[in-house]
């Protein structure tokens, strides 16, 4: 039995950045302009902070989906260790038996374990599983390894203790080659400095600006940033195109699962809602104290406006004057608030919350609650209001690239 059993750090809830927030939080690593653990928010900035992506994916026999990133895509974990100098500690192996080793050996050190698990395969999840090949490869964190009562425990995205059994967490960490059994600690020589943060935060302004206004270092420069909303405004009223709504999410049961993935995409997905745009202005906020630049201020406030464009773009996409798609909004969020306050403690009810997304899911299919005419309207304003997004946002990230430019002198 290794179990760290003062651990009590849930708060973080994305992936990337709550891991991480979980592991400094119990280390007792405090931030250096506050004396308080670090917050997610500043952890999201340093990663590279917020973006936009448009992605579609078709694949034959599966509904097509849209896929929105709103966060820095490239590595962000390991920019906020590299940055930070938080002496990460990375174990990979092949082996089930080396990976156990690896994780037995770092609880003992009184480290929670950064570990790599297929999502699907996690007995607190809910997810649709559409084939055997699918999956979703997340980072959790560990802190618990009972083989006498076969239980794992770990802290994922819910504020609750989650748990699951030795095999299921084996099967999880080795569902794919890349990140299969995976382990990483974090042990810093010592606390981050304020100058080390300051740099951080710098480089993370820098890396979000430079990927929203000029473009990735990598893939299509129109599925990133500004090009990635002007993309999906374009696509929304395309009459030509491949990849046009009107063609791939037409009706039905398409157009169903382009408006709900993509409100999941804003509003869930463990962005904090508003795509994040509200948790990247509290980190320009905290940037503003860390920097000594006012400036930040008024642009975290552009940010705050941008939050509010999104809140309504994701209440445009499933609006309340289309009762189906108005219920499916309300069951999203109640979901995804049964998860995270109570985890799986709250399963029946989020299985129950399934299922009548399913039973809507049907009917939607057999009948769309729109008129041709209606969902073409409703393209037209889902165009305006994602070319709006784009204009406050490109204003914010100019503004950003300015003050950036000062502090760097």
């Amino acid at each position: 039995m290794t179990v760290l059993s003062t651990y009590n750090e849930f708060s973080g809830r994305h992936w990337d950045t709550g891991t991480i927030c979980n592991v400094l939080a119990y280390q007792g690593i405090a931030a250096p302009h506050t004396g308080q653990p670090f917050s997610e928010a500043l952890l999201l900035g340093i990663s590279g902070g917020i973006t936009a992506m448009y992605l579609v994916f078709e694949y034959q026999g599966f509904e097509p989906q849209v896929t929105l990133g709103t966060r820095y895509p490239f590595e962000p974990m390991e920019r906020i260790w590299e940055r930070l100098r938080l002496n990460p500690d990375v174990r990979e192996t092949t082996s089930e038996t080396r990976a156990v080793d690896n994780l037995r050996a770092a609880l003992a050190a009184d480290r929670p374990a950064i570990v790599w698990a297929d999502l699907c395969s996690m007995p607190y999840n809910t997810l649709h599983i559409f084939d055997e090949n699918f999956w979703v490869i997340m980072p959790l964190v560990v802190y618990g390894y009972d083989e006498g009562i076969d239980i794992v425990s770990l802290a994922d995205r819910a504020q609750v203790p989650l748990h699951a059994s030795t095999a299921q967490l084996a099967t999880a960490r080795g569902r794919t080659q890349k990140n299969q059994y995976k382990l990483v600690t974090l042990a810093p020589l010592a606390a981050p400095t304020a100058e080390t943060v300051a740099q951080a935060v710098r480089a993370g302004i820098r890396d979000g600006v430079a990927l929203f206004l000029d473009g990735p270092p990598k893939g299509p420069p129109r599925n990133f940033g500004q090009a990635a909303l002007q993309t999906w405004a374009d696509m929304l009223t395309d009459t030509k195109s491949v990849k046009r709504w009107s063609k791939v999410f037409a009706t039905g049961s398409e157009l169903y699962a382009g408006l709900t993935a993509a409100y999941g995409s804003i509003e869930s997905w463990e962005t904090g809602g508003a795509a994040s745009r509200s948790q990247y202005a509290d980190f320009l906020d905290e940037a503003r104290v860390l920097l000594d630049l006012p400036a930040l201020s008024d642009i975290a406030q552009q940010f705050r406006q941008s939050a509010q464009q999104w809140r309504d773009l994701a209440a445009a996409l499933l609006p309340a004057s289309v009762p189906p798609l108005h219920v499916t909004r309300t069951l999203l969020t109640h979901k995804d608030r049964l998860f995270g306050e109570r985890g799986a403690q709250a399963l029946d009810e989020i299985r129950q919350v399934d299922e009548r997304l399913d039973q809507i899911r049907g009917e939607v299919a057999q009948q769309f609650p729109l008129s041709a005419a209606e969902v073409a309207t409703l393209r037209e304003e889902l165009r305006e209001r994602v070319l709006a997004i784009r204009a406050t946002e490109q204003a914010a990230m100019e503004a950003l690239r300015v003050t950036q430019a000062i502090t760097e002198g």
